[in-house]
């Protein structure tokens, strides 16, 4: 009785348990979601040189490393996806994402359309071909994009993220408040939600929404610069409600954690000129200036050293 019972369960402990190779597959995938990419690369080199023809995986090493920056090393396997499978709609789309980044914008459309003809009902490649639409400048079709793809998918905060940043670009603050208000319904908000909220609040009504939402941004952000960007907004709405040592001491912590943010320099420079310190001030401006704030922004820093720094 005892030797059978000791076999059943041996053999439920067998049935039980997974082969190693699907539990390295599950920590490849696991880790690729959390954005552990050398750890899912790690993984991913064990399983593709047992299976050196597996197109998935082959995508998602592919994948892991223009999600590192390693852009020109992830087109290889990204490539060698679509020669193994070339129906792999997934494959085509991430292949349009880096011709997106590297400027190619018709072939990245023309791979996303491949995407969409495979898997017409895939929200994903909608948001992907925004994207495109969003690096080539046309926000008009990037709204679009964005929109069908909320119709295919009511719930996918990663639209709506994407769909009010368009929004904000277009000064349609209030359509970007909707949005991000249902990323954060639905679960999904992280620091740059936030931040995106709260410039919108701030450029409505300047209230204590505004500074509660880059507080939370604050709270949430994972490394020094979106932190010294969290601390750059919250000292600008403290200027703005008019606690000037409170906003300086905050844009203060922002160029500590974001030294090479010029805006952060124009919000220091209009904190000194509030506070009757104009030669930080147009020290601050001459740092924005060089950092190039003219580029991005426009030519208010400029503007305000002609006024204040004669």
């Amino acid at each position: 009785m005892r030797i059978t019972l000791l076999i059943l369960s041996t053999l439920i402990l067998i049935s039980c348990s997974k082969p190693d190779s699907l539990l390295l597959k599950e920590e490849a995938q696991a880790a690729y979601a959390e954005d552990r990419y050398d750890e899912s690369i790690g993984h991913l080199k064990k399983i593709l040189k047992k299976e050196p023809k597996n197109a998935s995986y082959t995508l998602l090493m592919g994948q892991n490393l223009y999600h590192m920056g390693k852009a020109e090393e992830s087109l290889p396997f990204i490539e060698k996806a679509l020669q193994l499978d070339p129906q792999y709609a997934e494959a085509f789309s991430a292949r349009a994402s880096y011709l997106s980044a590297e400027g190619d914008f018709r072939a990245a459309l023309a791979d996303i359309r491949k995407a969409q003809n495979m898997q017409p009902g895939n929200p994903d490649f909608l948001i992907t071909e925004g994207l495109i639409y969003k690096r080539a400048g046309k926000m008009d079709a990037a709204l679009v994009s964005f929109g069908r793809a909320i119709e295919l998918e009511q719930e996918n905060p990663r639209a709506y993220e994407e769909r009010a940043f368009i929004y904000l670009s277009k000064l349609s603050y209030g359509d970007a408040i909707l949005d991000l208000d249902r990323v954060v319904e639905l679960g999904d908000a992280n620091s740059r939600t936030y931040i995106n909220r709260g410039y919108a609040r701030m450029e409505i009504t300047a209230d204590s929404l505004a500074l509660l939402d880059f507080e939370k941004a604050l709270e949430l952000a994972e490394d020094k610069e979106a932190r010294g960007i969290a601390y750059n907004n919250l000292g600008n709405i403290k200027m703005i409600l008019g606690d000037v040592e409170a906003a300086y001491q905050d844009i203060n912590a922002g160029i500590v954690l974001d030294p090479d943010n010029p805006y952060t320099y124009r919000n220091k420079a209009l904190v000194l000129i509030a506070m009757k310190r104009f030669t930080e001030a147009c020290d601050a401006l001459s740092v924005s200036i060089d950092l190039g704030f003219v580029k991005t922004y426009g030519n208010e820093v400029i503007e305000l050293k002609e006024k204040h720094c004669k």
